[in-house]
């Protein structure tokens, strides 16, 4: 079967997840990149493999090269280790740019591979790599991983709205927390649920004023 030249932007699947990482840049599209820069002329005339095995070549002798993996799921973080890039499976899910996930919540839960955009923009452009830790504002202590439960809480606080306004009763956190835990979480248990929503609520509004939201 004849190959397919590679197009750029490449037209995938990734459009229909929910993962959502303006710092990153997909791997596919960095393969493509980075054979645009090497070849100018000829990239067109090169393939998906071609364009994963020459940027993991690239991340496994640029350790500097932030490369890492968001979940589709939990939105978390995760580094791509050197290990896993000399493995043999490192080539086939760069073409994909994702490694599924086993997840009895989520058929389509799958780990997306990026680049560091930033720093790979450097790379490109020949000016040196600078770590984002170094350069990362105080006023940005944004966390690189989220553990699952931690995540659980803050997706109720979005789906909620809780606010430090807004006076939410424990009963009503209590039972989001119920009906939309996540089949592959370990941990349910009425104990567990309740110390959530209790961790949910602001202190403040445990005290005093209109006790009609209580439970």
């Amino acid at each position: 079967m004849e190959r397919a030249p590679l197009e750029y932007p490449r037209k995938t699947k990734l459009e229909q997840t929910e993962v959502i990482c303006p710092e990153g840049l997909w791997v596919p599209q960095a393969g493509i990149q980075l054979l645009q820069k090497e070849n100018p002329e000829g990239w067109g005339k090169l393939y998906e493999m071609d364009a994963a095995r020459r940027l993991v070549h690239l991340l496994l002798t640029t350790p500097e090269l932030e490369a890492f993996s968001i979940s589709s799921h939990f939105g978390t973080k995760e580094p791509i280790e050197q290990d896993y890039l000399r493995s043999k499976n490192s080539v086939p899910d760069f073409v994909r740019g994702c490694r599924r996930l086993d997840s009895h919540y989520d058929r389509t839960a799958a780990a997306y591979y990026f680049v560091n955009k930033s720093q790979f923009e450097d790379f490109l452009a020949g000016r040196p790599i600078v770590d984002p830790s170094e350069i990362r504002q105080s006023g940005d202590m944004r966390p690189s991983y989220i553990p699952p439960y931690m995540q659980f809480m803050l997706d109720a606080v979005r789906s909620l709205n809780l606010s430090q306004e807004k006076r939410t009763g424990k009963s009503v956190i209590v039972e989001w927390l119920k009906d939309n835990w996540p089949n592959d979480l370990d941990g349910k248990s009425d104990r567990m649920i309740q110390s959530m929503a209790t961790m949910l609520r602001s202190p403040e509004h445990k005290k005093g004023g209109n006790t009609s939201w209580k439970e």
